[in-house]
């Protein structure tokens, strides 16, 4: 059962309370790498999935690290800082932004795209 956090009241005024819900779904998946030298054991993906147990999948997972960096403004309004990327090795847990659902023969069967992968998109 599930119970809110916070109310809304009807019929509505323009000085009552109100608020916007939804839905989430946050996979929580199992995985045995094929590559033995991959660490990871379980991966998360925020979105709806039709991966089942026993399929194989292919993760595309953002692997870096930023950090900041100050270098000489080039004008009065730029502040110096500016975030570099960085390679990482791979941890135990890992989030991907896309799976793709492949046959036994590796072809690919169906994709699907995390709520957030726009924002690992690259830009021009």
């Amino acid at each position: 059962m599930l119970r809110p956090h916070s109310e809304v009241k009807f019929p509505s005024h323009s000085n009552s309370r109100s608020y916007t819900a939804g839905y989430a779904s946050r996979l929580e998946l199992k995985v045995k790498p094929i590559d033995e030298t991959i660490p990871i054991d379980t991966l998360y993906f925020k979105g709806m999935s039709g991966v089942r147990r026993g399929d194989y999948i292919s993760a595309k997972i953002p692997k870096y690290k930023t950090e900041s960096v100050y270098v000489h403004p080039v004008n009065i309004y730029d502040d110096g800082n500016r975030e570099f990327y960085f390679d990482r090795p791979f941890n135990t847990e890992e989030s991907a932004i896309e799976l793709k659902i492949l046959s036994k023969d590796k072809k690919v069967l169906r994709t699907d795209k995390s709520v957030d992968y726009d924002l690992f998109e690259k830009r021009d």
